[in-house]
């Protein structure tokens, strides 16, 4: 039988939010664990995977920190550090990782 479309579409749907709840937490226990003030905080994160739209998974978790308080996330992969979220208290918009540029 040919798999229909909306079905396929659905499961895409209920990945994406599984991992988006799964890397909520992550970021959350991070955030209980390292967060002394300051200005930022940057958190290895996983927005990917099969059936998963990354950017997706990076709007709805900006949209649930910037509903939180948070200012700026920024979204960052390297091979050799993998994916990193870094969020910030303030909204400038020339915000290098750890330092203002």
């Amino acid at each position: 039988m040919a798999l229909n479309l909306n079905d396929l579409n659905k499961l895409v749907r209920e990945n994406e939010k599984v991992l988006i709840d799964e890397q909520e937490k992550k970021i959350d226990d991070e955030l209980s664990k390292r967060w002394s003030g300051g200005n930022s905080i940057t958190i290895s994160v996983n927005t990917s995977g099969n059936n998963i739209n990354s950017a997706v998974v990076r709007r709805e978790l900006e949209k649930r920190y910037v509903k939180a308080g948070w200012k700026l996330l920024k979204f960052k992969n390297d091979q050799r550090d993998g994916e990193m979220v870094t969020l910030t208290v303030d909204d400038q918009k020339d915000f290098c990782g750890d330092h203002r540029c």
